[in-house]
């Protein structure tokens, strides 16, 4: 989704996929060689980093190779694990700067500011920063635009066709044998969650939002006729809590199956 709005802002994207490489020791080696071979081919000017809390240690160990290699590219931390503890994970990891929340607007805007040479960086809300060696936090907004009209995530710069290939048997059991050449494609239907469970991350932040059926449909159309998945995988965290949209979306599948020859 990040790639897909700054490509449409009009800036160039290049992407790295650290994950399931068998031909390495460690991940660690496996970290380190991918990312100083990027950096020299690629040359970037903005670093983004980000994940869940669980990929504290990778998001550390690659913060130090960038450091190490190429220490004066400025580097941007997104995903959950901002959005969860941005004052704690900002302050220990340190990079230049952090997304909170959803990152497709904010993250056009500061490389808009970024390459205006410009440093207003209290105009961009859910933005960390750091001004006179302190962490700053500007305020929060979660006010984003209507779902239906974010653009489709741009998976190409990720070596998206090897993923589709490998992923399956590198990493998820749950499918692998499923098909005789499983290629798992996912897709994300909807944002957040409905409940405000007191011992989640749900409690705060942005409020659940869902696409329509036919957005879903005219994205999965794209992906089928682009990458033949022959496995979806819905990475909402709650998909099923709507059964009347659950069970347009099933209809809309078998009716695609029929009358496009789907086959996931």
């Amino acid at each position: 989704y990040l790639a897909s709005a700054l490509r449409s802002a009009g800036h160039e994207v290049f992407g790295l996929n650290p994950n399931n490489d068998p031909n390495y020791a460690s991940t660690y080696e496996m970290a380190c060689d991918k990312i100083s071979r990027s950096l020299k081919v690629v040359q970037p000017e903005l670093i983004g980093l980000g994940g869940l809390c669980g990929d504290f240690k990778f998001i550390k160990d690659a913060m130090q190779i960038i450091r190490n290699l190429a220490p004066d590219i400025p580097v941007v931390c997104g995903g959950g694990i901002i959005s969860n503890d941005a004052g704690f994970v900002f302050k220990t990891l340190r990079p230049d700067f952090c997304i909170i929340g959803e990152g497709e607007e904010i993250l056009v805007q500061l490389v808009n500011m970024l390459e205006s040479c410009r440093q207003d960086y209290e105009e961009i809300s859910n933005l960390g920063y750091w001004k006179n060696k302190a962490a700053k936090f500007t305020k929060q907004d979660f006010t984003y635009i209507d779902i239906d009209k974010r653009k489709f995530p741009d998976y190409e710069p990720f070596g998206i066709d090897e993923m589709l290939d490998k992923f399956s048997m590198a990493a998820q059991y749950l499918y692998r044998y499923t098909r005789p050449r499983p290629r798992p494609m996912t897709i994300v239907t909807g944002r957040s969650c409905p409940f405000k469970c007191t011992f989640c991350v749900h409690e705060r932040g942005p409020k659940y939002r869902v696409r329509s059926i036919e957005n879903i449909i005219q994205e999965l159309a794209f992906l089928y006729e682009r990458y033949r998945f022959n496995i979806l995988v819905i990475l909402d965290e709650l998909f099923a809590v709507n059964k009347l949209r659950l069970k347009e979306f099933c209809v809309a599948i078998n009716n695609a199956r029929k009358t496009q020859g789907w086959d996931f």
